[in-house]
């Protein structure tokens, strides 16, 4: 049996248990591996980025890790971490779940943004967040859309910067429909 592996990353000042608590039903229950690992400082850094890739690495010696179930989540600080790592690591990760954070639309024209090609995106932004405006996570969706990025944005109009736990199982779908989607794409090559 080969398992999925679940990268989840918290927000600026937050803790990793958080996350663990989060997840920990779900990767029970579905026979997840979890991996939520703490920033180094109060946000996440550059060296926290390689040794969270370093991990990855480490699990999938160890486990037998899927590679077409690898994911990554992460809030606010952690989400924009969450999309660069799967940006500097093209085709690793099938699908990353961006919640109440998310680049500038700069990144569309840049090889980060290129990079993302090969992974869904889903981004959740609320109407009220002062931190990751509504508005700016849009223009960065669309910008991303129109290089060929497959982006789900869901929006929280009356949300302001605080994590949707109500939408764990939209999340847990959105990785479930990354999953059937790189299935096929196996069989077409049969």
């Amino acid at each position: 049996e080969r398992f999925a592996l679940l990268v989840s990353l918290h927000g600026a000042g937050d803790t990793d248990a958080t996350y663990m608590n989060m997840w920990k039903g779900h990767g029970e229950k579905k026979r997840w591996i979890i991996l939520a690992p703490k920033s180094r400082g109060p946000s996440w850094t550059p060296y926290c980025m390689v040794r969270i890739g370093q991990l990855v690495q480490e699990l999938k010696a160890k486990y037998p890790v899927d590679a077409g179930k690898l994911y990554i989540h992460g809030y606010s600080n952690g989400g924009n971490t969450a999309l660069l790592l799967a940006s500097v690591n093209p085709g690793l990760f099938a699908a990353a779940a961006c919640i109440h954070g998310f680049p500038s639309k700069a990144i569309a024209g840049r090889p980060e943004g290129q990079a993302l090609k090969g992974t869904r995106v889903f981004a959740c932004a609320g109407g009220k967040d002062p931190c990751f405006p509504l508005e700016r996570v849009k223009e960065t969706c669309t910008a991303l859309e129109g290089i060929g990025v497959n982006v789900k944005l869901h929006e929280r109009p009356e949300a302001a910067h605080s994590y949707p736990f109500d939408l764990q199982d939209q999340i847990i779908a959105f990785f479930n429909q990354a999953e059937a989607g790189e299935k096929k794409a196996q069989e077409a090559k049969k």
